[in-house]
């Protein structure tokens, strides 16, 4: 019996020879837009990339980096307070944080990298053993969500984090405002009757 083996391959046109004519009519007006509109220019990344930068920049000289020391894979009471911390005095920079540590970015990238290695390691075994296409998209799945576990608690931690620091701040808040609250009332002026009673005796007690 002879079989015959098919190589599939995906050939990719030259951007100039591209015509775009694919439109969008957006929900908020009656004006079309093309959808090439829709997409982040390489201009724009680079502008982008270069704010990421002067951000990142930023938060390092306020030393934020050092509230996420060991944050990425070790899931202890230090470390999530640690989070909370940094969520709560450098809000501004969250989602930037493997630009601003560079430990962060370094366990996150071999994080990653080992994630991208199981799933083609896991995917040359699989076709070596034969499996159909659906047992393969499940098997690579599950290795996929295997090796990308810290990545999901980390997520789960911080958006914990910011669930924390904004009660924290809430909280904080409150007592403010209860504690202006007294403080007005021990400011304020006595009554006619209590003022006239320190300042001019009382008949009765004068008798």
């Amino acid at each position: 019996m002879k079989t015959i083996n098919t190589i599939k391959s995906v050939h990719f046109a030259p951007q100039d020879s591209l015509e775009q004519v694919k439109i969008v009519r957006c929900d908020h007006s009656d004006e079309f837009t093309y959808a090439s509109d829709l997409y982040v220019t390489d201009c724009e990344f680079q502008q982008s990339k270069r704010g990421l930068s002067r951000l990142a920049s930023r938060a390092k000289a306020q030393c934020a980096q050092e509230l996420l020391q060991g944050t990425f894979t070790k899931p202890s009471a230090r470390a999530r307070r640690q989070l909370v911390l940094f969520s709560r005095n450098y809000g501004e920079y969250r989602g930037i944080e493997r630009w601003i540590s560079k430990t962060h970015f370094e366990e996150r990238s071999i994080h990653r990298k080992t994630a991208i290695q199981s799933v083609l390691t896991g995917q040359e075994m699989a076709r070596t053993q034969g499996l159909k296409p659906d047992e393969l998209n499940l098997q690579l799945r599950k290795v996929a969500l295997f090796y990308s576990l810290d990545a999901k608690v980390f997520a789960r931690r911080v958006g914990r984090a910011d669930e924390a620091a904004t009660k924290e701040q809430k909280l904080e808040g409150t007592k403010k405002k209860a504690s202006k609250r007294r403080a007005s009332k021990d400011l304020l002026p006595l009554n006619v009757h209590d003022r006239v009673d320190n300042i001019i005796p009382c008949k009765a007690s004068a008798a």
